[in-house]
């Protein structure tokens, strides 16, 4: 995704335009200045941000990535959260339908680890336990060049898989049975429903990944909430409140992380109208 915020770069004591360098401290977007060193990073860690870990984000939500990383105490480096585009469906004014970009911040299931661990109170999970094998064939039509082309896709998945995490009470390890969380409802699928890329190539291990945070925003609600894991978010709906306009960075606020009811089926996501169009926990 092209940037379509004005950005810039500041360097002391003068002002440096396009790709920031190493002296970088202040970045500024849509004329509006925000402080690296304030944030306890530096010139280095933008170029990396910028040219390594999201080379195809906005400044403005590389910007709210660095700015919650610091609220939370975690290393960007770590890509503890994902910056995810998402397609906006909104009436222009005449009337009709048009996309708009925007982007989101979502944790990765790392995110949710360091912060159990974090509270000195995990104590550990069982194995995975994967429900019977199942394969479908999937049929996935699209437009090349004016024709009509279809695709079948043949996935064997495991019906559902469900974690047990370990919290210690009062000096007890005491178990959490995560939710049973059925492949089916968890897939992410591109248009037309067909499972994407990742979730065609790893059933097993984006099913696990989604169960395992179940599991933990159970053992420790009052640490992770309900917010989602990006492997979670694939092909599922987000809130616009939780979105950063690419042409308004100041709209994001850097504690903003999905509030996510869990008792929507399976993983808890609301009903809206922003679709993910592309998602990658790589």
């Amino acid at each position: 995704m092209a940037d379509t915020a004005k950005t810039s770069a500041v360097a002391a004591p003068a002002a440096v335009a396009g790709n920031p360098s190493p002296s970088t401290e202040v970045v500024v977007v849509n004329d509006k200045k925000f402080s690296l060193t304030e944030l306890g990073f530096t010139g280095n860690d933008w170029l990396t941000i910028k040219n390594t870990l999201f080379p195809d984000a906005s400044d403005a939500a590389r910007v709210e990535y660095l700015r919650l990383c610091h609220a939370r105490k975690l290393d960007p480096m770590k890509k503890p959260f994902h910056i995810v585009p998402f397609s906006k469906r909104e009436k222009g004014a005449d009337g009709k339908w048009e996309s708009k970009k925007t982007e989101i911040i979502i944790p990765g299931i790392g995110e949710l680890r360091t912060t159990a661990s974090r509270t000195g109170q995990y104590a550990g999970c069982d194995s995975a336990e994967f429900g019977p094998e199942k394969t479908e064939k999937f049929v996935q039509t699209f437009t090349d060049n004016g024709k009509q082309k279809t695709i079948e896709h043949s996935v064997t998945y495991p019906e559902w898989c469900q974690i047990v995490v370990y919290r210690l009470i009062d000096g007890q390890r005491v178990p959490f049975q995560g939710p049973k969380v059925w492949w089916k409802e968890a897939y992410g699928a591109t248009q037309g429903g067909v499972p994407n890329e990742m979730w065609r190539d790893r059933p097993y291990g984006q099913l696990e990944k989604c169960a395992e945070a179940g599991a933990l925003r159970r053992a420790f609600p009052e640490e992770l909430g309900s917010e989602p894991t990006v492997d979670e978010m694939y092909g599922r709906d987000a809130r616009p409140s939780h979105a950063v306009e690419v042409e308004d960075p100041a709209a994001a606020r850097a504690a903003e992380i999905a509030a996510i009811s869990e008792d929507f089926p399976a993983l808890g996501y609301p009903t809206s109208a922003i679709s993910a169009t592309d998602l990658s926990s790589k």
